[in-house]
């Protein structure tokens, strides 16, 4: 910086951090997609849910046969789509259904 002294920090607040700084980077950038080149709000309204419901059940939560199937149908092209949606209900009943564990065979030590 001119008029500073050489190794002189910038001061507190002058550069944009975290939030800000993601927003003004993306300033011309494309909005941010998935693997199918969909935005989160185009995938939403053709899967018929919230922004915010499609992002939980994509982040994490186990969703509704009716979300995958339509998740499906929106993302994958039609020659590989009755494989795909096959192997999406698997996976979902998979997470719904998980094994039984047996219980522990170790004894427990008396405290």
């Amino acid at each position: 910086m001119p008029g500073t002294p050489e190794g002189a920090r910038a001061a507190v607040g002058t550069r944009p951090s975290g939030r800000r700084a993601r927003r003004a980077a993306r300033g011309n950038a494309a909005p941010p997609s998935g693997p199918s080149g969909k935005t989160l709000a185009v995938l939403a309204g053709e899967v018929g849910y919230s922004k915010s419901q499609v992002r939980s059940l994509l982040g994490g939560r186990i969703p509704p046969r009716l979300f995958v199937v339509r998740m499906v149908a929106a993302t994958v092209p039609p020659l590989l789509r009755e494989r795909r949606e096959a192997e999406a209900l698997k996976l979902l009943r998979d997470a719904l259904h998980p094994p039984r564990t047996e219980p522990s065979t170790h004894p427990r030590r008396p405290d």
